[in-house]
């Protein structure tokens, strides 16, 4: 009798959101609420990651600047050697103290 009464709400629920997916050719509740804000979010993880990695960077450039004279890094590798990264980022480069996008979905810096 319990087991009766646990799966009955669950068969409600189900058949509630199929009736809501069905007969709406836009997609629905499901798509409006789940699926496309999914979407949205992956999509702008790219974009969050070159501006999180470009910040860093640009620190890390700041900071060589500063603990070195003046004097800009070379590349990356110039960064990770003074221990001010920990490895060479994918997304972008660095050519003579300047800050190049590498991934040209990061756009300029």
């Amino acid at each position: 009798m319990l087991r009766r009464r646990l799966t009955l709400p669950g068969f409600v629920a189900l058949a509630v959101v199929a009736a809501s997916a069905c007969g709406d050719e836009s997609g629905g509740a499901i798509e409006d609420n789940v699926v496309r804000p999914g979407v949205t979010a992956l999509q702008n993880a790219e974009n969050v990651t070159c501006a999180v990695n470009r910040d860093a960077l640009l620190g890390a450039i700041e900071l060589y600047e500063v603990l070195n004279a003046g004097e800009l890094p070379a590349d990356e590798a110039a960064l990770v050697e003074a221990d001010l990264l920990r490895a060479e980022p994918s997304d972008w480069d660095i050519v003579d103290g300047e800050l190049v996008a590498e991934n040209p979905a990061c756009g300029e810096p």
